[in-house]
């Protein structure tokens, strides 16, 4: 129950009730009624002390509420009061529900301008998408650190209506058999307490680019050749590898948070679907390789 709610039930309950009490302070006290009710029974108990065998005798209780008299004018308050509670009943209960139209009439209001909002947030926001992602270096291979380099050039545009600021690219390499529904929400984790300052800032319709130099680290390569049961650094064993991209943003038309992102997977160039690439194989050139969109389909984007 609101806070008007219980002011409404208040001021009703004290109506009704004050009306009551006046009723029965008119009804049950003889005095109040009838103020020559106590005057009456002070003489008749003068006489009967004094022996007087005819007292004066203070009128009934019957008599008292109906001797036309002195109990017309009791009547019509009564039947004033009475009408009074009604009336007074009847406009506290019009205030409680007027009150009630008004918190709805409000809240329809409320839910009515969050709505519109959220329209003029979706049509006015900014949008980046994932243009394109290109290998810029051959792979190689570290014997010795047991790790592979590879330089990535991340093209992103904002397909939006507004300034898209604070714009991150994060990027990494993982083994093919990682899950693939939990590599960009942890991502998206990692990095959802970086300040809106840093990054870059693309206005509609414009585009920028990054280039990263990614490790292949020796945990990836380890975690294929267990999941092979070969050495991928002593046989020419193909060594499938993903890459988890995400990009997050802010907007200007609501200061909120926003991402796109993916996984892709490592592919020849040559041979589109096939992995035959990795430590075994020795450094691959940038032309011979190439990304390829998995099972997952399209970059999801909120």
């Amino acid at each position: 129950m609101s806070q008007r709610d219980r002011v409404a039930d208040t001021a009703l309950g004290l109506v009704v009730g004050l009306a009551i009490a006046l009723l029965i302070l008119v009804w049950t006290v003889p005095g109040f009624s009838d103020p020559a009710d106590s005057k009456n029974r002070q003489q008749h108990a003068e006489q009967t002390t004094g022996g007087n065998e005819k007292p004066v005798e203070p009128p009934g209780f019957w008599e008292t509420y109906t001797t036309p008299s002195d109990t017309y004018a009791q009547w019509v308050a009564a039947f004033s009061a009475l009408f009074s509670v009604g009336v007074s009943t009847w406009a506290v209960w019009l205030v409680r529900n007027t009150l009630e139209l008004n918190r709805q009439a409000t809240a329809a209001a409320v839910e009515a301008n969050q709505l519109s909002r959220q329209t003029f947030i979706a049509d006015q926001r900014a949008w980046i998408e994932i243009e394109g992602v290109e290998i810029v270096s051959p792979l190689t291979w570290d014997r010795e650190g047991r790790q592979g380099k590879l330089s990535v050039k991340f093209t992103v545009r904002n397909i939006g209506r507004t300034l898209a600021k604070g714009v991150w690219i994060t990027a990494k390499f993982v083994a093919f058999h990682d899950r693939r529904d939990t590599l960009v929400a942890e991502m998206y984790a990692q990095s959802k307490n970086m300040s809106k300052n840093l990054g870059a800032s693309i206005f509609p319709g414009k585009y920028t680019t990054q280039v990263h130099h990614l490790t292949i680290e020796k945990s990836i390569t380890d975690a294929i050749s267990k999941n092979f049961q070969r050495d991928v650094w002593e046989d020419e064993t193909p060594t499938p590898l993903r890459l988890a991209i995400s990009v997050h943003y802010w907007l200007v038309v609501s200061d909120e948070r926003h991402q796109t992102g993916g996984v892709i997977d490592l592919v020849r160039a040559d041979m589109p679907g096939n992995m035959a690439y990795g430590p075994g194989y020795g450094d691959t050139p940038a032309n011979k390789l190439g990304f390829q969109k998995g099972i997952d389909g399209d970059f999801n984007a909120d």
